[in-house]
């Protein structure tokens, strides 16, 4: 097995002083998928913007799975 360095736990350490940045963060996120989505539904759009819309989506959905991950890193240590 390998054994955990110390700039790892430092890395995290640093990290996870941030965490309610990350809240706000993730909070924003999911704001903007929410306006994504009521743009979606307002209006019909063209294919172009139909399909700005679905890369705006998987971009969102990343962004928020990397932040609660990290959230969910720091409230598990």
């Amino acid at each position: 097995m390998e054994e955990s360095s110390p700039d790892k736990g430092r890395f995290w350490e640093v990290i996870c002083q941030y965490s309610t940045i990350f809240y706000l963060l993730l909070l924003v996120v999911t704001a903007l998928f929410f306006l994504n989505l009521v743009a979606m539904l307002i209006d019909t759009q063209p294919a172009d913007a139909f399909i700005i819309s679905i890369m705006n989506f998987a971009l969102l959905g990343t962004t928020a799975t990397g932040i609660l991950l990290i959230l969910w890193y720091c409230q598990r240590n």
